[in-house]
């Protein structure tokens, strides 16, 4: 198993002890974060792609993951990060990073794709998520400025990436010739290599390629990726899809609650399709939740696969599902339709409408369904405004941390709003939201709030 409920305590355990909406004296400016291109989220922070081509990023950054250079430690108030977002210096720590042409967290690691078809990450590297040859050691094990992805097999530099995504410590590259490369943690086969790693040091440090279902051969075909919590899904060219990675929950929507050894496949296995009939096709694109996926279909409809236990599957039925089902519409009404993007946080998803519109179904502890509630739904309901005013419109897009229960809407007007999580400043607005002790799970805003621009006072890390 991978080190992650130490970190998180190392997070959390000396916010709890606070009181409601802790100002930070970082927000000197009341100026709404503008000129975004797109957003990425790990646990408990954001980074935002600038049109600039640049990357701001806020919350915690324990682990170097603000990408500033610095490894942020508890202040006297328990906080471990910046409420207000700062830039991303370039490789090595000089300057400031530029060329980027998209954003993809894993937890506490990001990566950016360059337009130089490149990889450059920042961020806890414990196992091998910066894909630079190196495991990083320590109480604060990553990299707090860039570093660049290293080739297969550790040779030379990655290049000839056309699109990046993550699971919650490893990083998969969809490469221009429809090949896919993968690093980072491994024990539950995530790297599609046909190895399910083991020790110490439980991955691949440095990318290695993706095999073809059942291991023969190498994934090609290959249109877009998607990872969730423990696995990873290439959507096909031919509108198919293929999964691989853990599959205990059902997550490789295969048919199969995977019960072996390793609780999973480590080579790619073919999705079926509603029921476990055929197999799934005219696939869009995809999102992955912790234990599970959604495929939004070229209909605008979506369907949901794997864990089910808060109403991730959006069908109206609390329980795992092994093969994809419909997601209802609003309210348990009809099926859910008119589906423009999908996107999903740790235990649910979203949905953006072609209207501008977005809503939301599964667990939303910390807020994550954005309709005001911290409960959960088993069908979808609509995001209200921002502080609750209305419903939002003018999505454009829609990116979560995934591992973390954080939602982000980027605006027609090019500024962002956010709900969820808020514990150490990852909404952005200023503050750090700390309302209870643990297993209250309220410490965010359940409804939009608007990301402030990067601050000129940003205090310095202690």
């Amino acid at each position: 198993m991978r080190r992650v409920s130490g970190r998180i305590g190392i997070a959390v355990a000396a916010v709890f002890a606070l009181t409601v909406l802790v100002p930070t004296a970082e927000a000197t400016t009341s100026q709404s974060l503008s000129a975004v291109r797109s957003v990425a989220s790990g646990y408990a922070g954001s980074c935002a792609l600038l049109t600039s081509g640049s990357v701001d990023c806020w919350g915690y950054g324990h682990f170097g993951q603000l990408g500033n250079g610095s490894f942020y430690s508890p202040t006297v108030s328990g906080v471990q990060g910046s409420a207000v977002p700062v830039a991303v210096t370039g490789v090595g720590g000089t300057g400031t990073l530029t060329g980027v042409a998209s954003l993809v967290s894993a937890n506490y690691s990001l990566c950016a794709l360059l337009t130089s078809g490149g990889v450059d990450c920042w961020g806890d590297g414990a196992d091998g998520e910066m894909g630079n040859r190196t495991f990083y050691t320590g109480i604060q094990a990553g990299s707090a400025f860039p570093v660049a992805v290293t080739g297969v097999g550790g040779t030379g530099t990655l290049s000839g990436v056309a699109s990046l995504t993550s699971a919650d410590h490893s990083f998969c590259a969809l490469l221009t010739s429809g090949g896919v490369d993968c690093w980072g943690y491994g024990a539950d086969g995530q790297l599609g290599n046909g190895t399910f790693y083991t020790g110490t040091q439980p991955g691949s440090a440095f990318p290695v390629a993706v095999t073809g279902v059942g291991g023969t051969g190498t994934l090609t075909g290959v249109a877009g990726l998607t990872g969730a919590s423990e696995n990873f899904c290439a959507r096909l060219t031919s509108g198919g899809l293929d999964c691989w990675g853990q599959g205990s929950k059902g997550q490789l929507g295969d048919g199969t609650f995977y019960t072996a050894a390793n609780f999973g496949s480590a080579a790619p296995v073919a999705v079926k399709g509603v029921g476990g009939t055929g197999t799934l096709t005219g696939v869009a694109s995809l999102a992955g939740f912790s234990g599970g996926s959604c495929a939004r279909l070229t209909s605008g409809q979506v369907d949901c696969w794997g864990q089910g236990s808060s109403g991730q599957l959006g069908n109206g039925g609390i329980g795992s599902s092994a093969a994809p089902v419909a997601v209802k519409g609003v309210g348990g009404s009809g099926t859910l339709t008119g589906v423009a993007s999908l996107t999903s946080a740790q235990y649910g998803s979203c949905a953006r409408l072609t209207s501008g519109r977005v809503d939301c179904w599964g667990e939303s502890n910390w807020g994550t369904l954005g309709d005001g509630s911290f409960s959960y739904s088993a069908v979808p309901v609509a995001v209200k405004g921002v502080d609750g005013s209305g419903t939002l419109t003018g999505v454009v897009s829609l990116t979560s941390n995934g591992p973390g229960d954080l939602m982000s809407a980027l605006l027609t007007s090019g500024g962002l709003d956010c709900w969820g999580q808020d514990y150490n400043g990852q909404l952005g607005n200023g503050t750090f939201r700390t309302t209870g002790g643990p297993g209250t799970n309220t410490d965010g805003s359940a409804v939009p709030v608007a990301v402030l621009t990067e601050s000129s006072a940003v205090a310095s890390p202690t």
